[in-house]
Order: C-alpha cells, then sequence, then structure tokens
C-alpha cells in the first residue's frame, strides 16, 4: 500500500504543475506554492515535442493543450546569404509526429486546471527563501520569516535561479552571453506557412525567428512568437534600446514580416530573457530534489525546457510509487540523467552556432548542418534528438513507441 506523503512544490511553473499533478494523483498530499498572488505563466510561446505531449496525455490534458496550439511539422533556418542552414520535417521521421507551438499562457491554465481537479492545494502570495531540514522533514523559511512545514519532501521548481537549492549540490552556473526577447503576434496566414518554425540568420551573432502557436486565452486567432537573439548587455538594457532601430534591423535581414513587426510600437511589447547554464553535481539532497529548470537549465536551442520540465515531474511521481522519499529520490535520479545529460550537452554544443561572436562556427554550422541532414543515419539522429525522444547518446525510444501514446491527438 503507498504511502501518503505531505510534499510541497514550491514554483508553480510547467514542471512545477506537472509533478504537482501526478504527485496528488498517486494519493499524495501536495502543495503546491507560488510567490505571485496570482499564479501566471513566464515567456511567450514554447515548443512541446512529442515525448512531452506524450506525458500530457498520459496527465489528461493532452486534448485541450492541442487544442489550443499549432502542429509544427517542419523546421527551416536560412542565412542572410540564402543558404539553408537547415530544412528539417518530423515526418521523415514517421509520417504522423508533429511538435506543437503553444502560447505558454494557454498550456500553463490546462496544467493548472488538471492541478486542482488532482486536489493539490494551491498557496499564492507566498515568497518562499530557504528550506530547512529538522529530523525527517523539511521546512520552507518565507521572506516574512514564516516557517511552513515540515514537509516529507520539498520539489523545487523555482526555476533556473533559484534560491533553493543547496549550495553543495551546484557544479557550475554560468549565464550565456546571448539572450533574446520574445513577443506574441497575430499571425497572418499569408505571411507565415502555419506549421513551421522559421529562422533567419547573419553568421551566429544575429538570429530572427517566427513560431506559430495557436490561440492565445483571449483570442482564439492564429498567433506566432516572435524573437530576436541578441548579446547579453544588450538584453539587460533592452527596455532603453532604440525601437526604431531595432525595426530597421528585423526587416532588412526579413522584410517579408512587416506586418508582423508592424504589430509591436517599443520596446515594451517584447519580452527580454537570459539563460543559465545550470549543472549540479546531483538534483537531490535530503528530502528535497530540483526539477526542471532548477536542475538543469539550458539554452533554448533544442527546445526541450518545457519538454523535460514535464516529464521530470511524470518520472518523480513513478519513482516515488512505494512511498519511501529516500529510495525513491535515488530511482528519480536513475530514471533522469541520462536523458537530462545528453540534452544539456547537446544544448551546450549547438548554442555557439546559432548565438555566438564566432565567425569560424557561423561558417562550420553553413558548410555541415543540411549536408548531415541528407545522410539517413545523421537524419534519424538529429530528428530523434529534435522530438525529444533521445534518452541517452547511444538510446532513444522509438517513434512508434512515442506514437502509441498519442491515439487521440
Amino acid at each position: 500500500m503507498l504511502r501518503q506523503l505531505d510534499i510541497a512544490v514550491v514554483g508553480c511553473g510547467i514542471g512545477g504543475m506537472s509533478a504537482a499533478a501526478f504527485l496528488a494523483r498517486q494519493g499524495h498530499h501536495v502543495s503546491l506554492i507560488e510567490r505571485f498572488g496570482e499564479p501566471k505563466p513566464i515567456g511567450a510561446g514554447l515548443l512541446l515535442q512529442p515525448t512531452g505531449l506524450a506525458a500530457l496525455v498520459r496527465l489528461g490534458v493532452a486534448p485541450a493543450v492541442t487544442q489550443s496550439g499549432q502542429p509544427i511539422r517542419h523546421l527551416f533556418g536560412q542565412t542572410d546569404q540564402q543558404t539553408t542552414v537547415f530544412d528539417v520535417h518530423y515526418n521523415h521521421l514517421h509520417p504522423d509526429l508533429t511538435g506543437l507551438g503553444i502560447h505558454r499562457a494557454a498550456l500553463f491554465q490546462h496544467m493548472l486546471d488538471q492541478a486542482l481537479a488532482e486536489d493539490v492545494t494551491l498557496l499564492t502570495g507566498i515568497d518562499v527563501m530557504a528550506t530547512e531540514l529538522e529530523g525527517d522533514k523539511r521546512f520552507l523559511r518565507t521572506v516574512n520569516g514564516d516557517r511552513l512545514g515540515g514537509y516529507d519532501l520539498v520539489v523545487d521548481a523555482t526555476g533556473m535561479r533559484s534560491v533553493l537549492r543547496p549550495g553543495h549540490l551546484i557544479r557550475k552556473q554560468t549565464t550565456y552571453p546571448y539572450g533574446a526577447v520574445w513577443a506574441v503576434v497575430r499571425c497572418d496566414t499569408d505571411v507565415l506557412a502555419t506549421d513551421r518554425l522559421e529562422q533567419r540568420y547573419v553568421e551566429a551573432h544575429r538570429m530572427i525567428g517566427t513560431m506559430p502557436i495557436g490561440e492565445t486565452p483571449n483570442d482564439d486567432r492564429l498567433h506566432a512568437t516572435f524573437f530576436w537573439s541578441l548579446p547579453e548587455d544588450q538584453v539587460r538594457n533592452w527596455h532603453s534600446a532604440d525601437f526604431g532601430a531595432f525595426r530597421s534591423d528585423v526587416l532588412s535581414l526579413w522584410p517579408e514580416i512587416e506586418p508582423l513587426v508592424d504589430q509591436l510600437s517599443g520596446t515594451d511589447d517584447l519580452t527580454p530573457a537570459l539563460y543559465d547554464d545550470v549543472r549540479l553535481k546531483s538534483p537531490i539532497a535530503d528530502r528535497y530534489v530540483a526539477i526542471g529548470d532548477a536542475a538543469h537549465g539550458m539554452s533554448p536551442q533544442l527546445g526541450q525546457g518545457a519538454n523535460l520540465a514535464i516529464q521530470d515531474g511524470e518520472h518523480l511521481a513513478l519513482a516515488l510509487s512505494e512511498g519511501d522519499v529516500t529510495a525513491g529520490l535515488r530511482a528519480y535520479v536513475s530514471r533522469r540523467h541520462w536523458q537530462v545529460a545528453f540534452y544539456q550537452a547537446m544544448s551546450r554544443w549547438m548554442t555557439p552556432f546559432f548565438q555566438s561572436d564566432s565567425r569560424w562556427a557561423a561558417k562550420a554550422r553553413d558548410l555541415s548542418f543540411r549536408h548531415l541532414y541528407r545522410l539517413p543515419i545523421m537524419r534519424g539522429e538529429m530528428l530523434r534528438t529534435l522530438a525529444g525522444m533521445k534518452t541517452s547518446l547511444i538510446s532513444a525510444k522509438s517513434a512508434r513507441a512515442v506514437l502509441h501514446a498519442l491515439p487521440q491527438l
């Protein structure tokens, strides 16, 4: 018989809600703790991969999520010299395989609704600054000096800059030299292909991209995420940037998307974002586990952040299925280590080819990527990596196994 645990999940993001819902479904008492008075998403749009969608099927939210989102079947990247860098189709791996572009707020609401339906207790307006172990319980200390707990387990889903992580768990944490600014715009179908993530590059130091993401919570028309890569210092000072110069820069590289850019009136219409490379010695301590970006923050080059966070939540619940915290956390590390290590390494390796000052990286990318994709073995590896199917450097889930979980989609 399952031993019911008293679990605190700190952070009401994608990973936190996944963990809370899956754990509550197993019969644990779960408190989902959020610093804001009203839970809200951070960011614009994201790309869900087939493995993340399969986990959402098991959670019970995939039909609503797919209705809100937009299928992505094709990824295309081209330089300012019209050199094709990549031209990748999910159906080259399997005819029925797709990604899903979705507005973060839409995914957020569907997952929050499911967590509450699983009898998760939502506690808002609580800013947790530390976690303390006392005996066989974990307590939370808030910025107001309050002490919450004790809990059998604290799940840290507070993001890449978590203040809850025990310092001894951190191997290395660095901010990438490039970030991005993001916006959501209405997607005119005569401007963009509705099933394609598309990017334009000038060497590796300039990148612009668009991705259809379906409807927003307040507008059922088709929308797209628009993103522009910038060096770290420009991201930090984005709101004082010259918007007119930015607009001219964008349209000189990609004039066809002027109808999208015209929906933006100033820098306040775009959200700046920086990314950390977070490497932990281990994501677990005594009655503590970090998941999502708190455990494995990475650049967004492979589009795996939300995908991995959703799977973290499911695997944590499965690892704790016997109700033994210590053994369960060890099992969780065993379940997640190789896949997470692979995607962190690949994201770290890929980033300089698309976001850096290296002219050599850009030249190598332009000369090799499209040719590698033409080789059947490399094409399969590239597609399995993109689709989130790799479980380690040398192993991967099959497309049929993933699609078996997506019958109604």
